[in-house]
């Protein structure tokens, strides 16, 4: 078998474990949300209750086959249950796609799954807890630690990520608030990036920044155009914009980063 071969196999493979993390995440999101035991209790439809067989579980082609609605009930499945998946899908193939069989691809496969959670909990209730970020900060100095490349060139690497654009953010960050007469960042957005720079040198983090930027942008005229409100505050969750803007900085950021360094 071709390395070719083996590499779409396992990003195959690596996309259908994802679509699962993301499901699952979803619900303990939901359960999170109402209360129940994560631990306890079978799959459910929160409309009616019916308990949900394998047919119903399967992510993404049940959402596709029963048309986005319990097949039971027929109440609207909320569309953050096939985000979920497919965003799983998206982060677990674009990891192993990038990095392939090394420790790496382990750290960053740890730190996409807590990534989804976090986008999720911020999304649904506008927090981003310090126990996720906590748990990726613990997950990056783990790795440093233990598998480590170039000590010198890594650690320098990670103070740039740490040092340079989440300060610069939270300083641009209290200016404007100080000006708008409002906060227009959450302090949980700004540990996010602290935490973030951990993982990436300074230019990947400009670049997630930027991205995350357009993300928030697009999403924001999305929601004037189709009249979706979103959160009754009216409020942004910017979490998952920095999450998406990682992740494609790290995966995808490298040829863009030297196309523009090029140009000078």
């Amino acid at each position: 078998m071709s390395t070719q071969t083996l590499a779409i196999y396992f990003t195959f493979w690596s996309a259908i474990l994802g679509s699962v993390i993301g499901s699952f995440l979803c619900c303990v999101v939901s359960r999170r949300q109402s209360g129940e035991s994560v631990l306890r209790g079978r799959s459910h439809c929160e409309a009616c209750g019916h308990v949900l067989r394998v047919l119903d579980l399967m992510p993404v082609v049940s959402y596709i086959v029963c048309r986005g609605r319990c097949r039971y009930c027929g109440v609207k499945i909320p569309p953050a249950c096939l985000m979920a998946e497919l965003g799983g899908a998206v982060v677990y193939a674009g990891v192993v796609f990038r990095f392939g069989l090394s420790w790496d691809v382990l750290m960053w496969l740890a730190a996409g799954t807590l990534l989804l959670a976090l986008s999720l909990i911020d999304g649904a209730e506008r927090i981003i807890p310090d126990g996720l970020l906590l748990s990726l900060a613990v997950n990056r100095l783990l790795f440093f630690v233990l598998f480590h490349g170039s000590l010198g060139k890594e650690l320098l690497s990670m103070l740039g990520g740490v040092l340079i654009i989440p300060p610069a953010m939270l300083g641009l960050t209290l200016a404007m608030d100080k000006v708008m007469g409002k906060e227009t960042m959450g302090g949980g957005d700004i540990k996010l990036m602290f935490v973030l720079g951990m993982y990436m040198d300074w230019k990947k983090m400009f670049l997630t920044i930027f991205i995350s930027c357009l993300l928030g942008l697009a999403w924001a005229v999305a929601g004037k155009i189709f009249h979706k409100d979103g959160h009754p505050d009216g409020a942004i969750a910017f979490g998952p914009f920095l999450c998406m803007g990682c992740l494609a900085a790290v995966s995808f950021g490298d040829p863009f980063i030297e196309w523009y360094l090029n140009l000078f």
